[in-house]
């Protein structure tokens, strides 16, 4: 689907999760405009833009994931989202949107995530400046961990033609106990 068309799913106050497909390079005017219900969506990264009124009145909707790709909001896409307490907008540059974009939203009461190196270009953006903004890492990875057995210094190092390595190894890659060990 490349398509779906305006109030295709409007005033359907029953309506509580959807998942867009990707593809669709928009989110069409009041497509979910009145559902009062509607507690999550899933938007693609195909998705560039957001038409006026696309959330509007979306009562139950609490946080959003706006993808690396929107780069123009609509009026009043999400006038009416009083329960909104979450933005993660993973654009490095901030999505232009008029005033009354969140009309309604306790924007100072509201998270905005936003890629670390992104802050201050949303901290001067109007209507973002207004959010609580944070930083984040949105690639994915939560922990890395170093397993102590690499660490261990009775464990046999090997270069990478598989030879034991004997004495102070030299600044490179090897291998121990099966894994890629980088010696600084």
């Amino acid at each position: 689907t490349s398509y779906i068309s305006g109030s295709a799913f409007k005033d359907q106050p029953g309506l509580l999760s959807v998942i867009l497909p990707e593809g669709i390079p928009s989110i069409n005017n009041d497509l979910f405009s009145g559902c009062t219900g509607l507690e999550s969506v899933s938007i693609p990264r195909s998705v560039t833009i957001i038409k006026w009124n696309a959330f509007k009145d979306c009562t139950s909707l609490s946080s959003i994931t706006l993808p690396e790709k929107v780069s123009s909001i609509g009026s009043n896409v999400f006038n009416g989202c009083s329960n909104l307490k979450e933005v993660k907008c993973k654009a490095v540059i901030p999505p232009s949107c008029p005033e009354g974009c969140f009309f309604g939203v306790e924007q100072r009461d509201c998270k905005l995530y936003v890629a670390e190196g992104s802050v201050e270009a949303y901290r001067n953006a109007p209507v973002w400046q207004n959010f609580d903004i944070i930083a984040t890492d949105f690639s994915g990875i939560e922990e890395i961990r170093v397993d102590e057995e690499l660490d261990e210094p009775q464990s046999p190092l090997y270069d990478l033609q598989g030879r034991r390595v004997t004495g102070t190894p030299e600044r490179g890659l090897y291998i121990r106990n099966g894994k890629k060990v980088w010696i600084k």
